[in-house]
């Protein structure tokens, strides 16, 4: 879907840029908290820099992001998941930070397909709830 949309319709739908990127930043943020033990709020409602201007680049960016995830839970040991973290809302195990960023990014990628519109296809797992 993101590489359907070309600068001009990101241009009509104001925020449509930012949340396609927040998706995929949202996810990552989970595991970068994890590695430097704390989780950053910032990290979660960024914008999405100047270079991801279109819908291609949103999805290129979301293949890299896909890449690293797949690649930290390949590598991640089981006391990654039990790892303290800080947080905004006082300490997290690396678990429930996880599961935070993932319930977030799922909440965003329907954002995405509502804003998108109408014509856009929506997975039937996207509409599934993420169980806590």
């Amino acid at each position: 879907m993101l590489q359907e949309l070309s600068s001009d319709a990101l241009a009509r739908a104001p925020g449509l840029r930012d949340l396609g990127y927040q998706v995929f930043r949202g996810a990552l943020a989970g595991i970068e908290a994890i590695d430097r033990g704390r989780l950053d709020p910032t990290w979660l409602e960024e914008a999405a820099p100047p270079s991801l201007d279109d819908g291609p680049a949103l999805a290129r960016f979301g293949a890299l992001g896909r890449a690293r995830l797949a690649g930290w839970f390949q590598g991640a040991g089981r006391e990654e998941y039990g790892r303290s973290i800080t947080t905004a809302e006082g300490p997290r195990s690396g678990q429930e930070v996880l599961a935070q960023t993932v319930r977030r990014a799922h909440a965003d990628l329907r954002r995405l397909y509502v804003v998108a519109g109408p014509g856009a296809p929506l997975p039937a797992d996207v509409l599934r709830d993420v169980a806590d």
